[in-house]
């Protein structure tokens, strides 16, 4: 290899590091935002942290704050980036697009039955998630409104910050597969502390089934060139669920 192409392959090594550092960071400080910031504003609302069970009107401010907090990293991402809202690939959606997000809930409760079986033909225990047994824990009212909340705030919210921000930012270094899986990957990681487990093969299930989730709506995105219907895809996946354990198809 001669000096000019040992000088752009480390160009182009820095280039991708920096991509997923900053994807990273952007993973980090939501998070962050989500786990130290939110828990104080709830409370100065004189909302309940981390309830055993949540009540329609706390899981509704915890989603509209927390949503609020996601959607505030992506775009003050975008403004120090001086990327503007013009990064935004929020198309309405085509007859092909609606098909996708059809396709994407269904792709994606194959996905998770798929990754059920893994774990019990490996005899490896079955995760959960925190925030979905506090929803259900609340009745069927407030699965009602998780139901909603979740398609007109949660799936927007971690949508724009995970694929049309971290995925496409990843895709401008990374070729467009290595960068669908690795924001799949932060997409994943994004919800260790909702799937926490003292046993940490428990988290197993959860994380695999979120990667698999996040590749999914990442290959809506890219198919679709909207964040639209991944958005909805996500929304009406998660509502999905919840309706399958309310009406006892499905266990938490």
């Amino acid at each position: 290899m001669g000096a000019s192409e040992q000088q752009a392959a480390g160009s182009r090594f820095s280039l991708c590091l920096r991509a997923l550092l900053v994807g990273g960071a952007l993973v980090g400080v939501s998070t962050a935002l989500n786990e130290f910031v939110l828990p104080p504003i709830l409370q100065s609302l004189s909302v309940p942290v981390a309830p055993s069970s949540f009540s329609p009107g706390s899981l509704t401010v915890s989603l509209l704050v927390g949503s609020g907090l996601t959607v505030l990293v992506a775009v003050v991402f975008l403004s120090i980036s001086e990327r503007g809202l013009g990064y935004l690939d929020a198309n309405t959606p085509t007859l092909r697009g609606c098909g996708y997000i059809v396709g994407g809930v269904l792709l994606n409760l194959v996905a998770s039955l798929g990754v059920s079986l893994i774990v019990s033909i490996f005899g490896l225990p079955a995760g959960g998630n925190s925030t979905v047994s506090r929803v259900l824990a609340g009745g069927t009212a407030t699965a009602i409104v998780f139901v909603v909340l979740v398609v007109l705030l949660v799936g927007p919210a971690e949508e724009l910050l995970y694929r049309n921000v971290i995925q496409k930012r990843l895709s401008e270094d990374f070729s467009t597969s290595v960068a669908l899986f690795l924001a799949g990957a932060l997409f994943a990681l994004s919800h260790a502390p909702n799937v926490y487990d003292p046993n940490a093969t428990a988290m197993i299930s959860p994380l695999l089934s979120n990667w698999a989730a996040g590749i999914i709506y990442g290959g809506i995105y890219i198919r679709t060139q909207s964040i639209v219907p991944a958005m909805l895809a996500h929304g009406f996946y998660n509502a999905t669920v919840v309706g399958l354990v309310v009406l006892g198809v499905a266990s938490a």
